[in-house]
């Protein structure tokens, strides 16, 4: 039996090639994490394992089963190697990094780390421990899990430039967050938009202001609120000071806010997390809403 070692990284990885007494056969192979690098690996792994057999057959199904390969975890580099490798037949397992780690303080008590010794440390410990082939979960899990940590980015983008914008507000027009009770609702957002300080507000256009805030609010919001807003406009409390670049930098987020809010809400990011749902087989085709405590469990899987 043959042990393959893999140290993933990103663009590199190294292999090292140990026999069951734990001598090495191949000790260094350095190659790409690209098609030709993956050649590379498989042809001088099968020369290695059929020459040390005395077997002409390079290439055989017989002597894949020789070799079982190990590799770590490593952030999501070692997805496309792994894949190959199943592809072609032969068993892979995949380990947690902090497994490895502390098989590699037992086995190699020096403090001196590369590539080279963590591939032969690797190999070592499916030679010694054994290992099942790992399998990788359903494309449907997959393709959940990917949509939801997707998603999960937005919310946080969307966070961040909330936090953004009220820091901004806090500053320049601090009882802007009492008029409405939902600062970044369609209302807020218009407001926003086009008059997003005091001296704005005061030298927008009533009539264009009341018809602004007329549509965002749908009709529920009308002169009173403008005479509101107006009014506490021209009391605020906020800083007179930076108040052009305040402005600036308000317009620029506000560009992003429309986009996030939605991206983060699209029919096509909910739909295709909705299908992978259905498909995976574990959860109701129900609404998104009712479904939201299941998608974050599945991106904590």
């Amino acid at each position: 039996m043959y042990y393959l070692g893999i140290d993933i990284a990103k663009h590199n990885h190294v292999a090292s090639l140990i026999d069951s007494d734990g001598k090495v056969v191949i000790k260094t192979i350095k190659f790409n994490n690209n098609s030709e690098g993956y050649e590379k690996l498989i042809s001088l792994v099968m020369t290695a394992v059929s020459s040390d057999n005395n077997n002409d057959c390079i290439d055989g199904d017989g002597d894949k089963d020789k070799i079982a390969i190990a590799m770590e975890a490593t952030g999501h580099y070692w997805l496309s190697l792994f894949s190959a490798l199943i592809d072609d037949g032969f068993s892979v397992s995949v380990y947690n990094p902090f497994q490895i780690k502390s098989f590699r303080g037992a086995f190699h008590n020096r403090k001196q780390k590369t590539d080279v010794i963590d591939a032969i440390i690797i190999a070592n410990y499916i030679r010694t421990f054994g290992g099942n082939a790992t399998a990788l979960p359903s494309e449907a899990l997959m393709s959940l899990k990917q949509l939801t940590r997707y998603r999960s980015d937005l919310v946080k983008n969307i966070s961040a430039t909330k936090n953004q914008v009220i820091a901004i507000l806090d500053k320049i027009f601090p009882e802007f967050s009492s008029l409405l009770s939902d600062t970044f609702g369609s209302t807020g957002k218009a407001i926003l938009a086009n008059a997003p300080t005091p001296e704005a507000v005061l030298t927008y256009n009533s009539k264009k202001l009341l018809n602004l805030i007329t549509k965002a609010s749908k009709g529920r919001l009308k002169q009173d609120f403008v005479d509101r807003l107006k009014l506490v406009a021209k009391n605020s409390f906020g800083i007179k000071l930076t108040t052009k670049a305040c402005a600036f930098e308000l317009g620029r987020v506000n560009i992003k806010l429309p986009y996030a809010f939605s991206a983060v809400y699209s029919p096509l990011v909910v739909d295709k997390i909705l299908v992978c749902l259905w498909a995976n087989g574990e959860f109701h085709l129900l609404d998104w809403r009712k479904n939201v405590s299941k998608i974050r469990i599945a991106h904590l899987c």
